[in-house]
């Protein structure tokens, strides 16, 4: 007859078998199982790993180690010196399993999506690795064979799925978790690549799709409704990176006005029937909204991808205006700004739950966002365009000024908020006003309207053309608690996102 002995503990640390974080005492058997509640609570940011309650820690500790130890190394952000110890532990136990012993499995890459999605509570810019890392997590789904399917496709028709238990007991749980996981690596690597402007190994596909609308038709987990949304908001963005070429800047050569312009208005629709064809209570999770909106200002930021035709160029008969003073150009430019502030409203009326949720994606979107108006606010060389009213409608020091003291007051809620990532990031918004001096002369008294009239209406006056101004990553990028604001100037570009495309290239590891 078996006999149960209590593990033998001498201090912190336990003698029960394991070698995780609970037996080498960095938390107790009672912070890891709030670590699970507190993780639980996140499905409505992160639906891509869900944890069935009804499993105890001590199979977490048997089945899911990595998964475990990378939930605890979430849930401690308020503590950074244990979040630290933790990452560490994190990375060493990520290095040999992954790349010592060559493992590949469902609780490797569950834990590593659970790293990358709240990566920035790590950030250095000198020892970085999110790309790699998003690399490294699609080509563990991809040895898995998580983007096929193991059987003959299962219905998705919601009519087909009833009786529930019935389609339920075709989909083992394991099946579900790695659907999960593999809709978690398109949705986190797309989004991130595509705001960085790097190459993404894990395209979209007819079953990536099915795998989220089965979920949802399930309905296994209650946050499993997300998944179709999250997964058509990033082919829509990833069509528009495609037919833009975004990430190929330097291959875009003369843009085709007419072309432009008809992609635009296709883009422009698709938005819009993403509005109207979503469930009604899918606009209450900030996430998607939030998502929404950074969409509309990337699909309209391809105005900003224009050059002077050459003074030696010649148009051919019947052709349109070149794309650089095309009125579709202006348009987009128009409509960019809109999104963009729009998007920023939609930021500071948050509530303080929502920012203190934010994920690293979500925080990639703020950033590229910021930047825009920046490039806004410096000057836009649109010859149909007044700069100057430009510069009053993108308001950039209001913008700048609420953001600060939005996370200041958030901060406010905090028991300690001094090793908070968000005082870092209030630091890197108020410093940013540095960057764009000459372009703040003073609290605007007015907001115009701009996004009514024709460009062809607006002043004809055209711009002096020149390099046009763009964030850049500065050496001493605030991430971390030993950061020191001392920024050079941006750098000159025409592309908004020229910080994310040197933020992927910082660090080798």
């Amino acid at each position: 007859m078996p006999v149960n002995i209590p593990p033998f503990q001498f201090s912190n640390i336990v003698f029960d078998g394991f070698h995780d974080a609970i037996s080498k005492g960095y938390v107790s058997f009672e912070q890891a199982e709030v670590s699970l509640q507190i993780f639980r609570g996140q499905a409505c940011n992160f639906p891509f790993v869900v944890i069935d309650p009804t499993i105890g820690l001590d199979i977490f500790r048997r089945k899911r180690p990595f998964l475990l130890l990378s939930i605890l190394t979430f849930a401690a952000q308020s503590n950074l010196a244990l979040q630290q110890k933790l990452e560490t532990e994190l990375k060493e136990s990520l290095s040999r399993r992954l790349i010592v012993e060559g493992e590949k499995s469902l609780d490797l890459l569950q834990g590593l999506l659970v790293y990358l999605n709240w990566y920035h509570f790590h950030f250095d810019p000198a020892r970085q690795q999110l790309y790699p890392l998003l690399q490294m997590a699609n080509s563990v789904a991809l040895e898995l064979g998580l983007d096929r399917p193991v059987r003959q496709q299962l219905p998705i028709n919601l009519a087909s799925l009833v009786p529930e238990l019935l389609i339920k007991s075709r989909l083992p749980i394991e099946e579900v978790e790695g659907r999960r996981a593999l809709l978690g690596c398109y949705c986190l690597s797309s989004s991130m690549c595509f705001t960085m402007r790097k190459p993404n190994n894990l395209p979209h596909s007819a079953y990536i799709s099915a795998c989220g609308e089965l979920l949802a038709g399930i309905g296994a987990a209650e946050s499993d409704a997300l998944l179709p949304i999250c997964v058509h908001l990033q082919r829509l963005q990833e069509d528009i990176n495609q037919s833009f070429r975004y990430n190929r800047a330097d291959q875009q050569g003369e843009l085709d006005s007419e072309k432009i312009e008809t992609l635009c208005i296709k883009f422009e629709q698709q938005i819009e029937q993403s509005r109207s064809a979503f469930p009604p209570e899918i606009w209450n999770n900030a996430k998607v909204v939030s998502s929404y909106h950074a969409i509309k200002i990337y699909a309209r930021e391809i105005g900003f991808h224009a050059q002077p035709p050459s003074a030696f160029s010649v148009p051919t008969p019947g052709s349109g205006p070149p794309w650089y003073i095309s009125p579709a150009r202006h348009n987009s430019l128009l409509g960019c700004l809109e999104a963009t502030t729009e998007y920023l409203d939609h930021l500071l009326s948050l509530s303080t739950s929502n920012i203190l949720g934010f994920t690293t994606p979500d925080l990639l979107r703020l950033l590229y966002a910021v930047l825009v108006l920046g490039r806004f606010s410096n000057g836009v060389d649109a010859p149909l365009l007044d700069a100057n009213l430009l510069r009053t409608v993108a308001n950039l020091r209001y913008y700048l000024e609420s953001l600060a003291a939005k996370f200041r007051d958030v901060l406010a809620t905090i028991h300690n908020p001094s090793e908070h990532y968000l005082v870092y990031l209030r630091r890197l918004v108020e410093d940013s006003k540095r960057w764009y001096t000459p372009a703040l002369p003073g609290p605007p008294t007015f907001r115009e309207d701009l996004f009514s009239p024709d460009p062809m209406q607006m002043t004809q006056k055209a711009l002096p053309t020149g390099q046009d101004n763009c964030l850049d990553v500065p050496g001493g990028l605030a991430g971390r608690p030993d950061f020191v604001s001392a920024w050079d100037k941006p750098a000159a570009s025409s592309d908004p996102s020229d910080l994310f495309i040197k933020w992927g290239d910082t660090g080798t590891g």
